[in-house]
């Protein structure tokens, strides 16, 4: 148990190390309740900053009483949603491993390979972007509440640490900000750790796992760009 948790946090020196454990021994479920508690934490910290979005999007339609049981609704519903990470964190991984090993099978990977251990693979990478979580919610809250007035705010590290301060964040321009904002930092820092992770088990060369880990991070990309197209003809996306 002490060297899965110990393994979870040298994914972020030594990654090739780690997926060679993986390989041999594909355990994932340290892993996965650290970063789970650690996930639920960070929504948690989250709440106040979405609550400040229904309240910027709310109060021009609706006031006193009504606003109220509107945002006391809202927040009740935020707090039921923090039962729902885990289950959220297993489905993504799952799909993202799926997609890796099935790309993998048919470039003729070597028959040894396990969609398990590509599953642990996925699992530990996670762990750059609970980093970047981490480091966004401090951000954040360096900021303050009161500094958020849409859904685009949530995110300011895409802003300094990627494209996104390319692009306005307003409604009409949300899914070209969603798109920017994907390019960043720590999104290219998980792109190269899945790489070596792909390589190890597979025994590709880092360019071609390279293609394989960069075409399932861009249909996940697509995924965001869709969904901030909904959001930005939506009255929170707009803060209205």
């Amino acid at each position: 148990m002490l060297k899965d948790f110990i393994n979870l946090l040298n994914v972020l020196a030594t990654p090739t190390d780690v997926f060679a454990s993986l390989k041999e021994r594909p355990r994932w479920v340290v892993a996965f309740v650290v970063i789970t508690i650690v996930s639920i934490a960070i929504a948690w910290l989250m709440i106040p900053f979405k609550q400040q979005i229904a309240l910027v999007a709310l109060s021009g339609r609706l006031s006193g009483a009504r606003l109220h049981q509107v945002l006391s609704m809202a927040g009740r519903f935020s707090y039921i949603g923090l039962a729902e990470v885990p289950f959220t964190l297993i489905i993504k991984w799952a799909v993202v491993a799926a997609i890796l090993f099935l790309l993998c099978y048919l470039l003729e990977a070597p028959n040894e390979l396990k969609y398990r251990k590509f599953f642990a693979v996925v699992v530990f990478s996670e762990v750059i972007l609970l980093f970047m979580s981490v480091v966004n919610i401090l951000i954040l809250y360096l900021k303050g509440a009161g500094n958020v007035q849409s859904v685009a705010d949530l995110a300011p590290v895409d802003v300094y640490a990627g494209l996104g301060f390319l692009v306005k964040a307003n409604g009409k321009n949300l899914p070209l900000y969603s798109l920017l904002s994907n390019i960043n930092v720590f999104a290219i820092w998980y792109i190269i750790t899945l790489t070596v992770g792909v390589s190890v088990l597979t025994g590709y060369r880092k360019l071609k796992s390279a293609g394989i880990v960069t075409a399932v991070w861009f249909l996940g990309v697509v995924l965001q760009v869709v969904m901030a197209f909904i959001a930005g003809n939506s009255p929170f996306g707009k803060g209205m």
